[in-house]
C-alpha cells in the first residue's frame, strides 16, 4: 500500500503549530524489569507533544496524524488537551512535516540522529550496542542543553 499524500498546506500548516506550541524530545524513563546486574537501564523514547486548551486544534493533529489525544487539568488554570505520538510514528511524522518548520528545525535534526540508532539494531536483540547507547545519551543532552537556550 502506497503513501498518503497529504497537501503541502496542511504540511506547511501543521509545521507551524509545532514550531509554536509542540514539544520534540527525548524522554528518559526507568522501566521495570530492565534491571541487568541489580542495575537499573534507562529507556530512552522520542516524542513530539502539543498542549493547549483548544481542543480543536488537538483533534486536527490527532485525526490527521493518529497519535494518541488526553485531557489534563492543573489547580488554578484552564484544563487542556495533549496531543502525543512517539518513536518510529513520531519519526515519520517529523520528517513528513520538516522542510517547513523554522524554529524546531535543529531539533529534528537531532531527533532524525537519535531514531537513526533504532534502525541499526538487530531487531530480535534486546541489547544495544554501547556506541549506539552513547549517541542516543549525547542526543538527548544536545536536545535538553537547546531548550534551555532558547
Amino acid at each position: 500500500m502506497g503513501k498518503i499524500l497529504i497537501p503541502e498546506t496542511v504540511l506547511a500548516y501543521t509545521a507551524g503549530i509545532i514550531d509554536g506550541e509542540g514539544w520534540i524530545g527525548i524522554c528518559k524513563t526507568y522501566a521495570k524489569g530492565r534491571k541487568t546486574l541489580g542495575k537499573i537501564y534507562p529507556h530512552r523514547m522520542f516524542q513530539i507533544s502539543v498542549s493547549n486548551s483548544i481542543e480543536s486544534m488537538i483533534d486536527y493533529l490527532h485525526i490527521n496524524f493518529g497519535g494518541v489525544k488526553t485531557f489534563g487539568h492543573r489547580p488554578n488554570r484552564k484544563p487542556y488537551y495533549r496531543w502525543t505520538i512517539t518513536s518510529r510514528s513520531a519519526e515519520d511524522f517529523l520528517r513528513m512535516i520538516y522542510p517547513y518548520l523554522v524554529a524546531k528545525r535543529d531539533q529534528a535534526e537531532i531527533s532524525f540522529r537519535f531514531r537513526e540508532t533504532f534502525r541499526k539494531r538487530n531487531q530480535w536483540s534486546r541489547t544495544v550496542p554501547p556506541e549506539d547507547l552513547a549517541v542516543r545519551e549525547e542526543c538527548y543532552k544536545s536536545l535538553r542543553d537547546l531548550k534551555r537556550a532558547a
